[in-house]
């Protein structure tokens, strides 16, 4: 099964740089990267071009930090192939993800699976590769925001995708994995994958909002987002 990784930056192309080395092993000639650029300009398209694999590359309008949804709609909307592998720019693949998520998709189609374990780094000492698992502290991902998961193209289109309405950061993941339950694709934890989430400073507080909890818990809110408009607009 040929995967699409999909990753949406805002200013973290030197995070990117970091990851990829994790990542590069894993892909079959035929996979690709796809990267919506969602910020200020740092390079990351240039990164793309030095890569030895296909890729993709979109920049949109966007200047503040926000919640990104329409830049992960566009990702999803560029993506050549059936399964779709999310992973954020500061995403070291401790174990071979990309490998184990591609495995479990081609058996089991309507999951979207999720390591069972991530690691995040307390500060940018150390290079990832080095990094000691334990001088950082783990999580098990049952808030269920996708650092890095696997899903079918097909079940991300039939829920039309991240709710644009989500404006600032927080939630909008959640609200992404629970409509995918509620349409019949479930989340899942594999024990085997591990990753690790390198530092980086927290979103600043005018890209917080109310973290958009109004929208999370909306009242018979439908399983499709972005109705009567057309989501991830390229």
């Amino acid at each position: 099964m040929r995967v699409s990784i999909l990753v949406t930056n805002f200013g973290k192309a030197h995070l990117f740089k970091q990851s990829l080395p994790s990542i590069l092993p894993q892909l079959e000639p035929d996979d690709e990267i796809v990267v919506c650029d969602d910020g200020p300009q740092d390079g990351i398209n240039d990164l793309l071009k030095t890569l030895p694999v296909r890729w993709k590359y979109w920049r949109t309008d966007n200047d503040k930090y926000r919640s990104g949804c329409k830049a992960k709609n566009i990702t999803v909307k560029l993506a050549s192939h059936e399964v779709c592998i999310i992973s954020d720019p500061e995403v070291w693949h401790v174990t071979h993800c990309i490998d184990q998520i591609r495995d479990y998709l081609s058996k089991n189609k309507r999951q979207f699976i999720v390591p069972g374990s991530m690691y995040f780094a307390k500060t940018m000492a150390q290079e990832p590769k080095d990094f000691d698992l334990s001088k950082a502290w783990g999580y098990i991902p049952k808030s269920q925001a996708p650092f890095i998961g696997g899903v079918m193209k097909q079940e991300l289109y039939a829920i039309g995708g991240w709710d644009e309405r989500f404006k600032f950061w927080g939630n909008d993941d959640n609200d992404l994995m629970h409509r995918l339950g509620k349409n019949g694709c479930h989340h899942v934890v594999d024990n085997d994958m591990v990753a690790l989430h390198q530092w980086h400073s927290r979103p600043p507080a005018e890209a917080m909002g109310d973290t958009n909890e109004s929208l999370l818990y909306e009242k018979d809110k439908p399983i499709v987002a972005n109705q009567g408009v057309e989501w991830g607009k390229i």
